[in-house]
């Protein structure tokens, strides 16, 4: 097929990777799916039928699922004409709030070519966990006209052994420095944002990775944790309980997560 560019060349990780294809595409949207993912065959369809009701979108959203795991976004469905700085600032608030109704994953969406390229160019090639966060940030900075559909489109697939079940030090220090270039580019590309609301996203999101990783003990702390090696587990409540066992359970390869349940239906898929 003539439209597919096979690219050779050194590994030089994934920043480098995207780098290198927009340099080669030469479409008006670009939309990236991973290697261990898969997307609905209608995704590209539905998605720039948007783009064709006026065509001049930055970015078109649609919402994800996780393959292996219990969560199903909600981005909801709006269209912005004119995004002001009220409304990246809500974005932003809502962002950090965990009630996303923009989400900083790159896959969701279908961006403008020359947008895209010109955001993904700044950032930095040593990036390799946080890459999404960084691009998208600098996307919210600059997008004018953007839409958002209902539709779950995108099938993100979830790696157990993603995060060993020993305290990965390099790991957490990328994290750490993920959270620092992040706090100083929202610093940057935002400065009429409360200073205060970044500074606590800042602390509580380093506050939730040492927690993750145990350097900062657990409220509810899972005792005995090898007891559930190689069985099958089904946790019941979306609750602080719940998303603590969630986090500490996750972390172990051994340990196999087949639900997630909760009498509020909009807390977890089930």
């Amino acid at each position: 097929d003539k439209r597919i560019k096979v690219v050779h060349k050194k590994n030089e990780g994934l920043v480098r990777a995207r780098k290198t294809g927009l340099e080669l595409a030469n479409g008006d949207y670009c939309l990236n799916v991973d290697g261990d993912d898969w997307i609905d065959e209608r995704m590209v369809a539905l998605l720039y039928d948007e783009v064709g009701k006026d065509g001049t979108l930055d970015l078109v959203q649609c919402n994800y699922v996780e393959e292996g795991g219990c969560y199903t976004s909600r981005f909801g469905s709006f269209r912005l004409n004119t995004v002001t700085e009220d409304s990246k600032y809500e974005f932003f608030l809502d962002w950090i709030g965990n009630n996303e109704k923009l989400g900083s994953q790159i896959f969701t969406k279908l961006i403008k070519t020359e947008l895209f390229r010109e955001c993904y160019s700044l950032v930095p090639d040593y990036m390799n966990l946080g890459e999404d966060m960084i691009c998208f940030m600098n996307i919210l900075s600059k997008i004018n006209r953007i839409c958002s559909i209902d539709n779950v489109l995108y099938h993100y697939t979830i790696r157990n052994d993603s995060i060993s079940h020993n305290l990965n030090m390099p790991l957490l220090f990328k994290e750490g420095l993920l959270n620092s270039y992040l706090y100083m580019l929202m610093i940057s590309l935002f400065p009429s944002f409360p200073k205060a609301d970044l500074e606590n996203w800042f602390l509580n999101r380093n506050y939730s990775k040492f927690s993750q990783y145990g350097l900062i003990s657990q409220k509810y702390k899972i005792l005995g944790i090898n007891k559930f090696y190689n069985k099958k587990i089904c946790l019941y409540g979306a609750g602080a309980v719940g998303q603590s066992y969630y986090s500490q359970l996750v972390k172990y390869q051994k340990i196999n997560i087949v639900s997630w349940v909760d009498k509020n239906s909009t807390a977890c898929d089930f």
